[in-house]
């Protein structure tokens, strides 16, 4: 089974990108919960995994409304978070 990868569109200027197979997704810097949830459920994916690359807001403002969500582990490839 082949990984998509799916950008969503967040603010008005970035994106968060999921990698998803079968029902399972990983989103890399939520910083938008909602295009996230939206996608979740629109598609019937599962939250199989967050990655979070940096601590802008931008990219880490969307991580406590899908800690419900998350079915899997939460990375960070950063210090100071």
């Amino acid at each position: 089974m082949r990984v998509e990868l799916t950008p969503l569109p967040a603010f008005e200027d970035n994106y968060v990108w999921c990698l998803s197979r079968g029902d399972a997704a990983v989103v890399v810097d939520p910083g938008d919960a909602a295009v996230v949830q939206q996608a979740l459920a629109s598609r019937g994916w599962r939250l199989a995994g967050i990655l979070v690359t940096h601590h802008h807001g931008d990219h880490v403002g969307g991580l406590d409304a899908l800690a419900p969500l998350l079915r899997g582990p939460l990375y960070f490839l950063t210090a100071g978070l």
